[in-house]
């Protein structure tokens, strides 16, 4: 709905803080944003987060990078022998 937003006229840093920072200031998380020293929950993404052709590349949670695997890429994996 960001990306629809933006489409739409949105400001793209605006639409990209509502699903980022915006959030995590409501819930008074202290993630959402990058700031040294910060544990980072973190997602790189092929391009565009708002855009549904981007995918993420790799992702972190509290600094630490997490698995891509899951039970669609193991089946994936297993039928495309």
């Amino acid at each position: 709905l960001a990306g629809l937003a933006v489409a739409h006229g949105l400001p793209w840093a605006t639409a990209f803080a509502a699903i980022t920072e915006t959030p995590a200031k409501v819930f008074g998380v202290k993630r959402g944003t990058l700031k040294v020293g910060q544990a980072a929950d973190l997602v790189l993404w092929t391009g565009d987060p708002l855009e549904l052709s981007s995918r993420p590349e790799r992702i972190f949670i509290g600094g630490v990078e997490q698995s891509m695997e899951n039970h669609q890429t193991k089946l994936r994996d297993r039928y495309k022998k």
